[in-house]
């Protein structure tokens, strides 16, 4: 019979310690052992995970190890590989999962961005179509990251989808890569110009007259005999700008007086407003005629004053200004004072008379600093510039220094546009005290607190030619608040087109703003200054005929945007063959 072996207490309790001493020493090793041991079996089994045939597992095990591949560069390669392996799917729900992620990779491993780049040569669509999507949505998707042949691949592939109106707008936007991309780009246009729907076949058409400038005029002639009107139309159209490129931007043909004058007295609303425009374009014409027609037009002056009509009454005065009657000047003035709820008429009158007297045209065009319309403001400023006269000068040079908060500002375009940064106002140069005005120092009595006028001295000195100001007019460019006609002014004098991408670039503005932007603010004119090759919208025209101008001045745009050549000392743009 064994003995069991008898302790006393004290030894009892010396033997329980040293017991509960090894399972602690025990405990502790297994602690040790598990935090070394544990981060390479995770990683270990979602490495092998990669490998799972279920989707979803997949999909985690490369979100972990994507992570982790932040911190251990031996998980990098697998990490990339797996992508690559998921994308090969072409599984849409899978790619949803993947992109978000790889972009996240690019973003916090620069060496994911530059595989993925590398990786774009693959010759699975399908890969192709993950890389791009993820560099897209990292932001890398540019002409300063990638290569014109991938970017033409990717709106390639866009091309082929089924869906008919999604398959148009990926073919209207190959032409925004351009002329440049002919080469990559004619045999997906051409397939498109064959394809059954007139959809598709029409936005082939656009993007053909863009960017196959050495075919275009042939596939164009095809293109006039297609089964649709729509199809038809847009090629013919687009062939006639082809054939004579300035043609609507030439003045329009002499008109004749009487004509003029029957349109004057017996004309509805819009025949009137057009025989008004017509004036510019009479010539030499007999006392006696010009006599009649200042007679017709006063009455559509008083007509148009009385009944608060600002477009007749400001149509008129510009007319009256065109055919040289001085008399008219107090008139104009004091229309150009009155009327505080038309502040169109008020700058159409103030117009009409600096073209009769630029010393009182110009206090006039000077006083609608004063009034609440940023763009009659603007419209203002750009008249102002183009009056050489010492009164306008010395009338300028006190408005920049107004206690009234909205008058410096315009002040300032309207000098910078005289395009002369060495001009003296008071005790420095131009150029000198708008930088002053925009430095905020504390030691700096001349620095301009206030955001508005501040944003006008910014435009005013990208348009002397301080680029450094560029990045900082971004943030007024995007500011709904500021005048737009002022940044684009200064974007435009200084040899930026974006301005005009934006507003007649395809989908930048709803066809009803663009309207509003070009006729009811007189963008048209500024743009009719800057590029004199482009064709004219008329805001004196009938509402059809001006949405037919519209529509020509944007496919202009499209077409010949590529061949405008800057010329920086008259800050105008012309075509190359011009």
């Amino acid at each position: 019979m064994m003995k069991v072996p008898q302790y006393t207490p004290s030894q009892f309790t010396k033997s329980l310690q040293r017991r509960i001493l090894t399972v602690l020493l025990v405990a502790l090793a297994a602690m040790i052992l598990g935090f070394v041991s544990f981060p390479a079996a995770r990683r270990h089994y979602f490495l092998s995970q990669l490998n799972n045939p279920q989707p979803v597992r997949r999909a985690k095990a490369l979100n972990v190890l994507t992570r982790l591949a932040v911190e251990d560069a031996d998980l990098r390669d697998p990490v990339e590989a797996a992508f690559v392996v998921g994308f090969e799917a072409g599984d849409d729900q899978m790619d949803r999962a993947l992109v978000p992620l790889a972009s996240w990779a690019m973003r916090n491993i620069p060496s994911f961005r530059d595989r993925f780049m590398v990786g774009l040569d693959t010759n699975d669509d399908a890969v192709f179509r993950g890389l791009a999507a993820s560099l897209r949505e990292a932001g890398y998707w540019n002409e300063d990251h990638i290569a014109l042949k991938e970017r033409c691949r990717w709106l390639a592939l866009r091309c082929e989808v089924a869906d008919v109106e999604q398959r148009a707008a990926a073919v209207r936007a190959l032409g925004q890569v351009g002329p440049t991309a002919e080469r990559h780009l004619i045999r997906v246009l051409l397939a498109n110009l064959k394809h059954g729907d007139p959809v598709v076949r029409l936005a082939a058409v656009e993007a053909i007259s863009i960017c196959l400038p050495r075919s275009r005029t042939q596939l164009l002639s095809e293109a006039s005999a297609d089964d649709d009107f729509a199809v038809r139309n847009e090629a013919d159209a687009r062939s006639e700008l082809l054939r004579s490129p300035t043609r609507l931007s030439a003045p329009g043909p002499r008109a004749e007086a009487a004509r003029v004058l029957e349109s004057l007295r017996g004309g509805d609303y819009d025949a009137r407003l057009q025989a008004m425009a017509h004036v510019e374009n009479l010539g030499e014409i007999s006392d006696a005629a010009k006599s009649r027609l200042i007679a017709a037009l006063k009455k559509a002056v008083d007509e148009g004053l009385s009944m608060g009509n600002g477009g007749l009454a400001g149509g008129a005065l510009e007319a009256i200004a065109a055919l040289g009657d001085r008399r008219f000047v107090p008139v104009m003035v004091d229309a150009a004072a009155g009327f505080v709820d038309q502040p169109m008429l008020r700058f159409m009158a103030a117009r009409a008379a600096s073209r009769l007297d630029a010393e009182a045209g110009g206090q006039a065009l000077m006083n609608l600093f004063g009034q609440e319309s940023d763009v009659v403001r603007d419209l203002a400023a750009v008249s102002l510039s183009r009056l050489n006269h010492p009164a306008v000068l010395a009338g300028l040079t006190l408005e920049l220094y107004s206690t009234e908060l909205e008058a410096r500002g315009p002040a300032a375009l309207a000098l910078a546009l005289r395009n002369d940064p060495d001009l003296i106002v008071r005790n420095m140069t131009l150029s000198e005290l708008l930088t002053k005005r925009t430095t905020l120092l504390k030691d700096n009595p001349l620095a301009e607190p206030e955001w508005k006028p501040r944003g006008y001295y910014l435009c005013s000195r990208l348009i002397l030619g301080d680029d450094s100001v560029r990045s900082e007019l971004d943030v007024f460019e995007m500011n709904e608040h500021f005048p737009r006609i002022a940044v684009y002014i200064a974007l435009l004098h200084s040899g930026d087109t974006s301005p005009l991408d934006m507003i007649l670039g395809q989908g930048a503005y709803p066809d009803q703003q663009r309207m509003e932007f070009l006729r009811d603010m007189r963008f048209a004119e500024i743009i009719a200054a800057y590029v004199p090759d482009a064709p004219r919208v008329a805001w004196s025209d009938s509402p059809p005929q001006r949405q037919a101008q519209v529509k020509t001045l944007a496919r202009w745009w499209s077409m010949f945007r590529w061949e405008l050549v800057f010329d920086s000392a008259a800050h105008r743009y012309h075509l190359a063959a011009s």
